[in-house]
Parts: structure tokens; C-alpha cells; sequence
């Protein structure tokens, strides 16, 4: 059975990411309004848990996607949108700080920095 597409927020993203001018504004919009109203933070590992547990559900349903419409050469696509690598960035970002054994986690960090700083 196909998975249930909800689009019902399309819009309303859409619009919001219109206004934040980038996914990383979006984003540090998004968790501060978690930080903000909700217990999400009270337990740093639930919340770092479920952003990577959703965000690898996500990247990988996108990969799945793009290999069925792939031409039958065997070749894989490159991701060719910069908010794609951003969001690379912040998942390592978040893996980083589950596992802190992870090299490059420094320069990671510093990377996702200077995305926001944008």
C-alpha cells in the first residue's frame, strides 16, 4: 500500500519559507518556536532522537523517489539543491552530538553556523 502523502500544510510552508528567505532561518524559526512553547527540549536526546529519526525517514523516502525515476543506465542522481546539503549538514550536526566519538564534528559545527549566519 502507497504511503499517504499529507499536503494539507503545503501551503502554509510554503509561505513560511518565503518569509524566512532559506531553510536555515526556517529552521532555527521552527526549533525556537519548539524552544518556546513546547517540552520538546526537556529531554535533549528524545528531541535530538525524533529530529533524526523523521529527518532520515525523509531523506530516505527522497532517495527512493529519485532512484524509481532514474533512467535504467544504473546511474544515480546527484542532489543538486543547496538546501539538500544544508540538511546534510544539520543531520550531521545532530549525529555528531549523539555520538561526540564522530570525527570532524568542529568543523561540522562550524559549518551549520555559517549557514544560519546567512
Amino acid at each position: 500500500m502507497a504511503e499517504q502523502v499529507d499536503s494539507g500544510f503545503d501551503g502554509v510552508f510554503m509561505s513560511t519559507l518565503d518569509r524566512c528567505k532559506g531553510v536555515e532561518i526556517f529552521f532555527d524559526r521552527l526549533f525556537g518556536f519548539f524552544k518556546r512553547k513546547t517540552d520538546l527540549f526537556d529531554d535533549e536526546a528524545y528531541a535530538l532522537g525524533i529530529v533524526d529519526q523523521y529527518l532520515k525517514k525523509n531523506l530516505e523516502e527522497y532517495k527512493f523517489g529519485k532512484k524509481r525515476q532514474e533512467p535504467a543506465t544504473g546511474t544515480t542522481a546527484t542532489p543538486k539543491s543547496a538546501q539538500l546539503e544544508s540538511a546534510n549538514v544539520l543531520s550531521k550536526e545532530v549525529v555528531a552530538r549523539i555520538d561526540p566519538n564522530i570525527q570532524g564534528k568542529q568543523v561540522i559545527t562550524e559549518e551549520v553556523k555559517d549557514c544560519r549566519a546567512k
